[in-house]
C-alpha cells in the first residue's frame, strides 16, 4: 500500500506540473530595437522657409550620392528629388531603462533672417529618450531632450502617446 501511495503521489505531482508547464502563458520577448524606435518615434512636423523651401528638408546623409557632407551646400539644388525625410535611430539599453536616439539630418540649415547669414549645411538635430523598463512590452516614457543648432531643450513626460499615432518619417 505505501508503495501505491508514492506511485499515486508521483503520477499526482507528474500530472500537476505538466499541467502548469503546458498551461503557463509564454514569456514575452523583449520588443528589438527597430520597434522600440518605433513605437516611441516622435512625430516630426517641420517649417519650411517660403523663400527656399527645399533648403529646410530632411534628407539621407548621402542624398547627393557620396557620403561627403562638405559639398552639400553645392549639390542641392541638383538633387533636390532626393531629399526623402529620414530618420536615424539607435538604442540603448541598460537593466532598468532604454535610451533612444533619433537624429535628422538637413543638407542646409536656412535662415532667412538676418540676411542668410546664420545658415549652414551640414546639420544634424535630434532628440534622446528616456524610457523606463516598468514590466510593459515598451516601457514608460520619462524623459525628452530635444538637440538643435544652439538649443538643448529637456522635456520631462507624464503621458505617453498613442501607439496608433501616425509617423511621418521613415527609419534609416
Amino acid at each position: 500500500m505505501p508503495r501505491r501511495r508514492s506511485v499515486l503521489a508521483a503520477l499526482s505531482a507528474a500530472f500537476v506540473g505538466a499541467t502548469v508547464l503546458l498551461g503557463a502563458p509564454p514569456a514575452q520577448a523583449a520588443p528589438g530595437d527597430a520597434d522600440l524606435a518605433y513605437r516611441w518615434a516622435p512625430l516630426h512636423h517641420q517649417d519650411t522657409s517660403s523663400s527656399y523651401y527645399t533648403a529646410d528638408c530632411l534628407a539621407p546623409v548621402n542624398y547627393d550620392g557620396d557620403w561627403s557632407t562638405v559639398d552639400d551646400w553645392e549639390d542641392l539644388d541638383a538633387n533636390a528629388s532626393r531629399l526623402t525625410g529620414t530618420v536615424y535611430y539607435s538604442v540603448a539599453e541598460t537593466e532598468t531603462h532604454w535610451y533612444i536616439t533619433y537624429a535628422f539630418f538637413h543638407p542646409r540649415d536656412w535662415k532667412d533672417y538676418p540676411l542668410n547669414l546664420l545658415s549652414h549645411e551640414n546639420d544634424m538635430e535630434g532628440q534622446v529618450e528616456v524610457v523606463r523598463k516598468d514590466g510593459g512590452e515598451y516601457g514608460t516614457l520619462q524623459a525628452v531632450v530635444t538637440l538643435a543648432t544652439t538649443t538643448s531643450t529637456p522635456t520631462p513626460r507624464r503621458a505617453a502617446p498613442s501607439p496608433t499615432a501616425a509617423r511621418t518619417s521613415t527609419a534609416r
